[in-house]
């Protein structure tokens, strides 16, 4: 292989690469802007007698959160 040909592949390959590159982001950021609300759900299961604790430890966190200003409800 000559050396202008080294060098023609190997821009086509990198160009090839790029728009298959730009061609996979363009709907992925898409789908990104059209989301406007996730959902979020944590399940906590408390060991056996923790429960009192758990729930008081949950409380003082609501509570450190309003403090903070979370704006998530």
């Amino acid at each position: 292989m000559t050396k202008n040909l080294k060098v023609i592949l190997f821009y086509f390959v990198l160009l090839t690469l790029f728009l298959l590159l730009t061609w996979v982001s363009v709907p992925v950021s898409a789908e990104e802007k059209s989301v406007k609300n996730i959902a979020n759900v944590w399940l906590f299961v408390p060991k056996p007698g923790q429960i009192a604790n758990f729930e008081q430890a949950f409380i003082d966190h609501i509570a450190y959160r309003k403090l903070m200003k979370d704006p998530r409800s």
